[in-house]
C-alpha cells in the first residue's frame, strides 16, 4: 500500500453522508424489497407461490416446522421462492429446503463458493437427484432436484447428503386446502 495524499481537520459538508439515487432511480426501503412473509402455513404458501410447492410426505416425529415466502424482486434478481425448515425438537438436526420455479434464472446458493465437492448424480424413488456431501465439516450436505417445473434445493448441516436424497424421494405436493376434518 502506499500513501500519495493525506489531509487532517478538513470540514465536509452534511450533505457528503446523504445518498443521492442515480437519476430516474428511487430509494426503496429495503424492507420492502425483501418481504419475506415469516411463520405461514403451508396453504399460505401455496396461494401465494405461483409454481407447486413440495413437502415431505413424513418428518421425524416431532419435528417443528417453519415456512416463509418471498415474492419476485427485480433488483437485486431474485426468484419467489418458498422456505420450508424443519427442527428436531431437541435442536440437533435441522433442515431446509428451498423452492421456485425452475424457469426462473435466478437460483439459490449451492455454496459453490466454498470448493465443495461435485454433484453426484443419484436416482431415489424413481426421481433424478442430485447430491454433494460436504468437503469440509462446515459445509452443509446438499441435495437438488426438479420436479415438475419447481426447482429444489435441500441442505443440511448435520443430515449426510444421502438422508436428504431419502426426503427428496419422499416429496408430494403440498396441498393447497387444510385438510378436511374426519365426521
Amino acid at each position: 500500500s502506499e500513501v500519495t495524499e493525506i489531509a487532517f481537520d478538513e470540514t465536509f459538508t452534511d450533505d457528503v453522508f446523504e445518498f443521492t439515487p442515480p437519476p430516474g432511480e428511487d430509494v426503496r426501503s429495503i424492507t420492502d424489497e425483501f418481504a419475506i412473509r415469516r411463520d405461514l402455513t403451508i396453504e399460505q404458501a401455496v396461494a401465494r407461490a405461483q409454481f407447486t410447492v413440495w413437502i415431505p410426505s413424513r418428518v421425524p416425529a416431532g419435528w417443528e416446522t417453519q415456512i416463509a415466502f418471498a415474492a419476485e424482486n427485480e433488483r437485486p434478481p431474485m426468484a419467489p421462492h418458498v422456505h420450508l425448515h424443519y427442527r428436531a425438537p431437541d435442536g440437533t438436526h435441522a433442515v431446509s429446503i428451498a423452492e421456485s420455479p425452475a424457469n426462473h434464472p435466478g437460483e439459490h446458493s449451492d455454496y459453490e463458493h466454498a470448493r465443495p465437492n461435485p454433484w453426484q448424480e443419484i436416482e431415489r424413488g424413481g426421481r433424478r437427484i442430485q447430491i454433494r456431501e460436504p468437503a469440509e465439516s462446515w459445509q452443509p450436505a446438499q441435495v437438488r432436484l426438479e420436479l415438475n417445473g419447481t426447482r429444489i434445493h435441500i441442505h443440511s448441516g448435520d443430515l449426510t447428503a444421502d438422508w436428504l436424497a431419502d426426503l427428496a424421494a419422499r416429496l408430494v405436493p403440498a396441498p393447497a386446502e387444510p385438510p378436511a376434518l374426519g365426521t
